[in-house]
């Protein structure tokens, strides 16, 4: 099993209790993808790696974060409508080009950290993430810390929830800072700090 962190699972622990199903909010279950990477990454960061007390998340990004990004199937939607009125081709073609010319979506990197001081340094596996399913992970994350959509997009912003990982696993306070560093041609470094203590 890969872990998100690239560690071993020790014989002793469950690589099941490293991989939830979802995350429980306020009572609201969620299920989805960002839901179970965001929980499992919880459930690392408290089992594997006992010495560090948060993730960061760095990515560069060259669009504005908003709510639309939370349904990723609306993107899908209206790309599939288009498709049906024969555009497949055109839009095929234009994929292919902006691959030629921007190269694939910037890959996401990892780092655990003790207070400032870095203890694990990775990139995420493109297969596993890149820039443009962080967008839809970081927003849904925005989402249940009830940051105001306002507040995605400036320099500093950050809130906090419990969680109950799925089904039957443990409950966390997790924190979230996210930092929006504004560099060259549009793009936006940023940096995505987690802290999840169980309680």
């Amino acid at each position: 099993m890969e872990t998100i962190l690239g560690l071993v699972v020790p014989p002793n622990i469950s690589s099941a209790s490293l991989r939830p199903r979802g995350l429980e909010i306020r009572g609201r279950r969620e299920t989805d993808s960002a839901a179970q990477f965001w929980g499992a990454l919880c459930c690392e960061l408290s089992n594997l790696t006992p010495t560090a007390d948060s993730a960061e998340l760095i990515v560069t990004d060259e669009h504005s974060l908003d709510a639309a990004a939370l349904d990723p199937l609306h993107s899908l939607k209206s790309d599939l409508e288009r498709f049906r009125e024969g555009e497949a081709r055109t839009e095929l073609s234009r994929a292919l080009a902006e691959i030629a010319l921007y190269g694939l979506p910037p890959r996401v990197w990892l780092r655990a950290l003790r207070g400032a001081e870095p203890i694990l340094e990775r990139e995420l596996p493109r297969g596993l993430f890149d820039a443009e399913l962080f967008r839809h992970f970081l927003c849904c994350l925005l989402a249940w810390a009830e940051v105001p959509e306002v507040l995605w997009n400036v320099e500093i912003a950050g809130g906090e929830f419990m969680a109950a990982c799925l089904p039957t696993g443990p409950v966390f306070h997790v924190a979230v800072e996210l930092r929006n560093t504004p560099l060259s041609e549009g793009l936006v470094l940023r940096r995505v700090r987690i802290s999840a203590a169980s309680v």
